[in-house]
């Protein structure tokens, strides 16, 4: 699957945030089973700005920056078409409707958020961090009695 993660999903990894070990869980899923993690080079800028209020460090935020360019399969951006739609879109939150324009565009198969309720115009599935864990979850190989 390609899997487009919103900002706030490795925010709340970076600041240790309550969902962190879902986000762990997540990522060690996606590696085990050659799921692709997408980003946009707007989370990866984003990211690094709120993190940079925190953590009043600016190599240490150049480091995760460079750490989420290297962990992720694919980092993609929105196109001048995408941004227009946007714009037009009855999307509530701008960066919102950015992150479902790039999903599109880099036909994603799910997005994943910390915040469901910023993507409920979406026409790609949407899945809190605890939902897609859960899902696969489910496609983890059982061996019994091996």
């Amino acid at each position: 699957m390609r899997l487009l993660f919103d900002t706030n999903v490795f925010l709340d990894l970076y600041l240790g945030n309550s969902n962190s070990v879902e986000v762990e869980k997540l990522l060690l899923l996606c590696s085990k089973q050659n799921h692709e993690i997408y980003l946009t080079t707007m989370s990866i800028r984003d990211i690094g700005y709120i993190l940079q209020k925190y953590l009043h460090d600016k190599k240490k935020c150049r480091a995760v920056q460079l750490n989420l360019y290297q962990l992720c399969n694919k980092v993609v951006s929105v196109s001048a078409d995408a941004l227009i739609e946007t714009l037009y879109s009855d999307s509530a939150d701008f960066e919102d409707g950015l992150i479902i324009e790039a999903a599109n565009e880099s036909m994603c198969d799910a997005i994943i958020t910390s915040d469901l309720k910023g993507f409920l115009s979406s026409n790609i599935p949407v899945y809190s961090l605890k939902d897609i864990n859960h899902r696969l979850s489910i496609l983890e190989p059982v061996f019994d009695n091996f």
